[in-house]
């Protein structure tokens, strides 16, 4: 939710406040309005459309850090408030995650002997948003990114780094609970990746679980 905050420290702000910050971002004919409006609406096309649209005229960079991550902000105030439903809530994350992934796969080609990088949910974790966001960033920063997807099982991706070999690999973990289930599990995952292929989690969950997670000799940030 908006600047990071958790939805119970939302709540304990006036209703009214927070719905005006969250609203005020959006101002009319901006294409933060534009695009909150189209989400209300249930207007998956019109959405896709202005993304698209947005897409096509902003680089990588300003794409996910003015229009990307100020509309889940948005959302996110909106729908622990009540003002926005769950329906819609979904139909955005589906329409964004999809016009990410195009953006990712549109990023500038670096040079053939750049780095490469794997970039995967945890397992039973979905949220991409800022993970995506992330990536486009190591993209336009020279990296070769290849974006495996949500939820994707360790052993999967152990495989596909023994076919890849990349320099990296990177996770996305936003909910602790789940993080905290899997430590087991990503202790082992550096011992069955090639060898000196370092393993970094981001996202809330590896925030939280941090000390857990570098003694397990995994990287965090």
């Amino acid at each position: 939710v908006a600047d990071g905050e958790r939805i119970g420290d939302l709540v304990k702000q006036p209703r009214e406040q927070v719905i005006a910050r969250a609203e005020g971002r959006a101002t009319e004919g901006s294409p933060l309005s534009r695009l909150l409006d189209a989400v209300k609406r249930f207007d998956r096309e019109g959405l896709a459309a202005l993304l698209a649209e947005l897409r096509g005229r902003m680089d990588s960079l300003a794409l996910g850090h003015e229009i990307i991550l100020p509309l889940g902000e948005v959302i996110g105030d909106l729908w622990a408030l009540g003002r926005l439903s769950v329906a819609a809530e979904h139909l955005a994350s589906e329409v964004v995650v999809v016009e990410l992934k195009r953006a990712l796969e549109l990023a500038a080609a670096p040079r053939p002997d750049a780095p490469l990088l794997l970039g995967a949910c945890l397992p039973e974790e979905r949220h991409e948003w800022g993970f995506l966001v992330t990536l486009l960033d190591l993209a336009a920063a020279g990296w070769r990114v290849e974006y495996l997807g949500a939820d994707l099982p360790l052993k999967d991706l152990v495989e596909a780094a023994w076919s890849l070999m990349p320099r990296a690999v990177a996770l996305s973990s936003a909910d602790p609970e789940n993080t905290r289930r899997h430590i087991p599990r990503l202790r082992r995952l550096p011992r069955l990746l090639p060898p000196g292929v370092p393993v970094v989690l981001g996202g809330q969950g590896a925030e939280v679980c941090g000390a857990g997670l570098r003694r397990a000799g995994l990287g965090v940030g």
